[in-house]
């Protein structure tokens, strides 16, 4: 399902500043297309400049959800995939929930292309083969909610959007490498009438310098680890061992980046044995700065402003802490947010498509020069 409207913001003093001045030239319409991002608040813009970075700026909007739905049980994992009848250059999001508790994550992803048995917006279980090629995460929602936790009703929140930097741009479209846009749903508890999704902010082109300063998400999933950890005996560990009040795993990357990057956000995720989360930038002079810290809920999506310099020679380092102390058997890697941990660290960077970087076995920003 496809819908447009128009409408055209009058632009008035914006107590942003500087900040707005890329933004104020968009032309705002509104298209919903049937088809996750938690972050705290105070990473974000807070909700009133985020009114006025939409309200002063002319902006497109674009929401994009789910088909109307219906789960029964918990720990699904669905995705619906949607094409794109237009090339569109995103420029933030704000994660729209249905009900914000009951949903373990969603995230957006752009694919290179999928296969044809599920371009019609249907929804399918992701575990399946359906063949989906080049998708990259650009937005996500994640809630470790359970039953009777608040939120948990049907509502709408009010979520505050992630701007990008200005002049930062994701293409996806007809026109870019990434033609198709994919959410990812996975729930906590039975859902009814769902049409969870995000809604996009974007530009109209044309972009000055497009290509420049292109957006991507780096998720850095820090349980695979290119050395992993033994136990006593030699074998290799499938998860975090219990007993353990502070069990530390870690990761280091040299990402390889000619003119280097930008990041302006992360996210910082674990499950509920895990304690701190830590990230850390050792510079090519040896100094070693803290770049970000989780300690339970706090400190969840840190925002840079200015957005942080990572240059070649550079190593970044994540470290997350558990206690599993009262656990008696290893607690493996995986999706349940009770029974399974993870370390993950979603970085949201701005990079030049003429110097693509390197990390691990990826290369970004990925996009095609010719828009």
């Amino acid at each position: 399902m496809v819908s447009i409207s128009s409408a055209r913001c009058k632009p008035r003093p914006s107590r942003l500043g500087i900040f707005l001045f890329c933004l104020v030239i968009m032309q705002p319409y509104a298209s919903e297309i049937s088809a996750g991002n938690k972050a705290s608040p105070d990473s974000m813009l807070p909700e009133e400049q985020a009114e006025d970075w939409m309200e002063n700026s002319m902006v497109d909007s674009m929401h994009l959800h789910m088909p109307l739905h219906h789960e029964t049980t918990s720990n699904q994992l669905r995705c619906a995939v949607m094409p794109l009848q237009d090339t569109v250059y995103i420029t933030g999001f704000t994660a729209q929930p249905t009900y914000p508790a009951r949903i373990h994550h969603m995230t957006l992803f752009a694919c290179e292309n999928v296969d044809d048995s599920v371009k019609d917006g249907k929804i399918f279980n992701c575990l399946t083969s359906v063949r989906r090629a080049g998708c990259i995460p650009v937005a996500g929602y994640e809630h470790m909610g359970m039953p009777g936790m608040p939120g948990m009703n049907k509502e709408t929140p009010k979520l505050p959007l992630t701007a990008f930097p200005p002049g930062v741009v994701f293409p996806v479209g007809p026109r870019a490498a990434h033609k198709y846009v994919l959410i990812e749903e996975h729930n906590n508890a039975p859902l009814e009438a769902d049409t969870s999704g995000f809604r996009l902010r974007l530009h109209k082109p044309p972009i000055e310098a497009l290509g420049k300063h292109l957006y991507f998400m780096i998720d850095w999933d820090v349980t695979t680890e290119p050395s992993p950890k033994r136990d006593s005996s030699g074998a290799l560990e499938r998860g975090i061992p219990p007993g353990h009040y502070q069990y530390t795993l870690t990761q280091e990357v040299a990402p390889k980046a000619s003119r280097g990057f930008r990041v302006f956000q992360m996210h910082l995720h674990f499950h509920s044995i895990g304690k701190k989360l830590i990230v850390e930038k050792r510079s090519h002079d040896g100094t070693t700065t803290t770049l970000a810290t989780r300690v339970g809920t706090a400190g969840q999506t840190p925002r840079f402003d200015p957005p942080l310099e990572i240059q070649e020679g550079d190593t970044i380092r994540a470290s997350c802490i558990y206690d599993s102390s009262e656990r008696s058997q290893p607690t493996p890697y995986g999706m349940d947010p009770v029974k399974n941990e993870m370390c993950n660290v979603f970085l949201m960077c701005s990079g030049n498509e003429e110097a693509p970087v390197q990390w691990l076995d990826r290369t970004f920003p990925q996009y095609e020069s010719t828009l």
